[in-house]
């Protein structure tokens, strides 16, 4: 007679992500963690995005025109020790939001950073995969996706960053993260997964911002590495 091997009992938190996949485990709320979503026209995504995050977080939503901004007041107007900055459109993920937190709980951790598994199709992939290459490259950054700008940090170290950081588009993270490197943060990743966006359309010009990332990255190199000629540099 030959018996089956019992399979594992599942945690609470397994038993939780199978019925519940988009939402966090029920943990006592984290009074020392905003989350701050930069919200311009995006009512209808946050009507579902809120709460999956206030019961377990606090939440920060900022109108303000400019994406950089939104996420410089965000950050200013904050009162917690931890800041996480992600998208107020649904596309990152509430489980790794939980994930970054987690990490910044090691008092050595200065920033976490949400990278993508994959750049999506098309022409639109393609250049966010490539251009991450050179971005990468340029400025010695050691993060694979320099652009997601889904992050979690330490609010003590954002605000010593220069002010010219908090210009632009999506751009300022790439910038961010220049600075953070410079500094000797100390930095870890987490992959992610990217959702569909919960409503409306995105915000993005493939081309017109493909380009303005491309002058920020040489503007970015300049302030970083003033006097020096332009050449490749690898991430550590």
């Amino acid at each position: 007679m030959t018996t089956r091997a019992k399979k594992p009992l599942k945690t609470a938190k397994e038993l939780w992500r199978d019925t519940h996949p988009d939402m966090l485990p029920p943990e006592s709320k984290r009074e020392d963690v905003t989350v701050i979503l930069p919200a311009l026209e995006e009512d209808k995504s946050l009507q579902e995005l809120l709460p999956k995050l206030e019961s377990h977080y606090k939440v920060c939503t900022r109108d303000d025109k400019g994406l950089a901004n939104a996420v410089m007041m965000g950050v200013v107007t904050s009162a917690t020790p931890i800041v996480v900055v992600m998208d107020a459109d649904g596309t990152h993920s509430a489980w790794t939001v939980h994930q970054m937190v987690r990490l910044l709980d090691n008092d050595e951790c200065d920033l976490v950073c949400g990278v993508r598994n994959a750049w999506g199709p098309g022409l639109k992939g393609v250049l966010s995969s490539e251009g991450n290459k050179l971005i990468k490259a340029r400025l010695g950054i050691p993060v694979n996706d320099c652009t997601s700008g889904f992050f979690a940090a330490r609010r003590s170290k954002l605000l010593k960053l220069p002010p010219s950081t908090w210009k632009g588009y999506g751009d300022y993270y790439m910038a961010l993260l220049a600075h953070a490197h410079k500094d000797n943060w100390n930095i870890e990743c987490v992959s992610t997964d990217y959702q569909p966006r919960i409503a409306g359309k995105g915000h993005t010009s493939l081309m017109k911002h493909s380009l303005m990332y491309l002058r920020r990255l040489f503007r970015v190199e300049r302030e970083i590495y003033p006097g020096m000629k332009l050449r490749g540099r690898k991430a550590k």
